[in-house]
């Protein structure tokens, strides 16, 4: 019996120590597996593009987290990957660009009179993925830039360009004239270069940006969506309710009106102020505090003579000027 047993526990051993051999071999088979996957991912081109197809889908916080990793990503690839190149050569602007080629007929191209221009891109439009259309807008103009694969420098750069493009992303484009058959003129890039990318999601040119506090507390917005246009002159014309929106026109003409505070007080109260050399003392205070309440200005403590002086200015003379 016990001899049986022995044999029985040599026999155990023996493929028990197949076993754990075979099971050390599948393990380092795959180790050496993984190490080989992550050699050849580290010599990948590293991924920058954000998938266009999300960016509807995804939050303002969440695009702004991904474009950033994705222009970070350019910064390591240097070279002419740089997000932000040192400088980029303008031959014309916008408005030359459109006071120049206007005469041209639908279909016509000038293949022979290579431009160049730059401009903020305000929308996207893909027929497919060798056809691309983008609205480049600059000072209050706006220029069609037709991007086609077969009249890039090459089909793999187009790619590789136009992937990093994304709304709100200042531009330069080198190109020749041409006008759609639609009949729009536009520019058709042999080269596009990223000169300064946009990390926010900007609102939609549909829907435009009408909310009064939103284009008042983030102006650089209002200014990107909203056209603004100061050519020679020092009128502006504005549109405090939105584009669609009544138009004002604010007139920025010098000389500019200068108006005594102290003195138009007094006419528009109908009171006689204290002398300024008095503004320190108490009396002054009670004078200014009682015609406050008298007019119904309201001024929140710390009612200071300093604070009731500046809210009788900013209820009666602001207005004026």
């Amino acid at each position: 019996m016990m001899q049986v047993t022995n044999s029985m526990k040599f026999i155990f051993k023996q493929n028990f120590s197949q076993i754990a051999r075979s099971e050390l071999k599948r393990r380092l088979k795959a180790e050496q597996k993984l190490k080989e996957k992550a050699e050849k991912a580290a010599k990948q081109p590293v991924q920058v593009k954000l998938k266009k197809e999300v960016e509807e889908d995804i939050s303002p916080n969440e695009y702004f987290k991904l474009r950033t990793q994705a222009v970070s990503a350019l910064k390591d690839l240097g070279g002419d990957e740089h997000p932000y190149p040192h400088k980029f050569h303008v031959s014309m602007s916008l408005e030359d660009f459109i006071t120049k080629y206007t005469h041209l007929q639908n279909e016509e191209v000038l293949e022979n009179e290579v431009v160049t221009v730059a401009g903020r891109i305000h929308s996207m439009r893909e027929s497919g993925a060798k056809l691309i259309f983008y609205d480049l807008r600059g000072e209050g103009l706006k220029v069609q830039v037709m991007a086609t694969a077969k009249n890039y420098i090459n089909e793999e750069r187009f790619k590789n360009d136009t992937d990093k493009l994304r709304r709100g992303d200042i531009i330069g484009i080198e190109g020749v004239p041409t006008r759609t058959k639609k009949g729009e003129l536009s520019i058709r890039p042999i080269t596009i270069k990223l000169l300064s990318p946009c990390l926010h999601m900007l609102p939609h040119l549909h829907f435009g940006l009408k909310d009064k506090e939103t284009r008042f507390r983030q102006r650089y917005l209002d200014l990107i969506l909203n056209n603004r246009s100061i050519h020679g002159t020092y009128k502006i014309k504005y549109h405090p309710d939105g584009p669609e929106g009544d138009e004002l026109e604010i007139d920025f003409t010098p000389p500019f009106k200068r108006v005594k505070m102290l003195p138009t007080l007094e006419k528009i109260l109908k009171e006689k102020f204290p002398p300024p050399r008095e503004f320190t003392t108490v009396e002054t205070n009670k004078f200014l505090s009682d015609l406050c309440i008298k007019h119904g200005v309201e001024c929140p403590p710390p009612r200071t003579t300093a604070r009731l002086l500046d809210k009788l200015v900013g209820e009666f003379i602001k207005k004026l000027a």
